[in-house]
């Protein structure tokens, strides 16, 4: 219930949660009221089932009064002189007025028969004690059922009250539930929307970065296959100006000196101006690969440095430029055909 200045009496306290009081408290309170209020109802029942039953039993009394006084009076009919009614008071001179009217003149005197006279003697005293005991009785009825009502009454008042304070704890915190419920309804398009682009967006990326580096995949395995392929090209013309230069070595080493000397010496230097002009070809393709071929796992056996210095190593032989001729004649030194001209296969033995 509200006080004067504002605060509610004593009740129940509520947590405070993250917004609002908890659900389950509340709900347990109100459970506990109604539950008071059933046992009040029935209570009320109960003390009106009382009440009827104080009535039906004050009704018999009076019926069992009215009977009394008849048989109290002399004539033997009508109401009993000095008998209180439910709910009134004793009539004549014990009710404090002053009756209206002439007195009505006394009754008749009766005879009565002298074997009547010892049954009557304590008659007017017995029902003079059950006039009381009803009166009693009823007042204490009455009483009891002014008491029930006012306490149903009561209780009516005060559970009116706690609902009223627990519907204005309330209020606020619906409004509030509904001013946020309202909110995010609101709001849920737009974050709904923000997500969808969101997640769009991520995926258009995800995307260009996995065909970006299919692309650039790609684009290394085809430089690494060229490369492979023009390294492999390169190093079969190698092997076989190595081969060509091996067999012309072989042929001026089986030569013998004498008037092939010239022939043998002009053969050699054509050959090694070849293979000087295939190694150097070869070494410079090989220094200056593609700017794209440009492999991890590249053999370091097959760079430019490497195949030079194994092709160079021969070069000083016979028959070489820049070394002696075949018998050591500084005149042979470079003679031959040049390069592109067929050089002379071995000459012949002599006779």
């Amino acid at each position: 219930m509200a006080h004067g200045d504002g605060t509610h009496g004593a009740g129940p306290t509520f947590d405070v949660v993250l917004r609002g009081y908890d659900r389950r408290q509340v709900d347990d309170h109100l459970a506990s009221l109604e539950g008071r209020l059933a046992a009040t109802s029935g209570q009320c029942n109960e003390l009106r089932l009382q009440r009827d039953a104080a009535a039906g039993r004050v009704q018999e009394l009076e019926q069992r009064l009215n009977g009394a006084a008849a048989l109290n009076r002399p004539d033997g009919s009508g109401a009993l002189a000095g008998s209180v009614p439910f709910g009134g008071s004793p009539t004549g001179a014990s009710s404090g007025t002053a009756p209206t009217g002439p007195p009505s003149p006394p009754p008749p005197p009766q005879v009565v028969p002298a074997s009547d006279t010892s049954s009557l003697d304590g008659f007017g005293a017995k029902v003079e004690a059950i006039l009381r005991l009803a009166t009693e009785e009823a007042a204490a009825i009455r009483r009891s059922a002014q008491d029930s009502g006012r306490i149903h009454a009561e209780a009516e008042v005060k559970l009116r009250g706690t609902f009223e304070g627990i519907a204005e704890r309330l209020q606020p915190l619906a409004q509030r539930l509904d001013e946020e419920s309202k909110a995010a309804h609101e709001a849920l398009p737009a974050v709904t929307s923000e997500a969808e682009s969101l997640e769009t967006s991520a995926r258009r990326q995800a995307e260009s970065l996995a065909e970006a580096a299919a692309a650039n995949a790609a684009r290394m395995r085809t430089d690494a296959q060229a490369r492979a392929e023009l390294t492999a090209r390169h190093l079969a013309d190698v092997r076989e100006e190595l081969a060509m230069v091996r067999q012309i070595l072989g042929s001026l080493d089986t030569t013998p000196a004498g008037a092939d000397g010239q022939h043998a010496a002009s053969a050699g230097s054509a050959g090694s101006n070849r293979t000087t002009q295939a190694v150097t070809t070869s070494s410079i393709m090989l220094a200056k690969p593609p700017a794209s071929a440009q492999p991890a796992d590249a053999d370091p056996s097959l760079s430019p440095d490497t195949a030079t210095e194994t092709i160079a190593l021969p070069l000083g032989s016979p028959g070489t430029p820049g070394g002696p001729g075949p018998h050591g004649d500084p005149a042979r030194q470079g003679a031959g055909p040049g390069v592109g001209q067929p050089s002379a296969g071995p000459s012949q033995p002599p006779a």
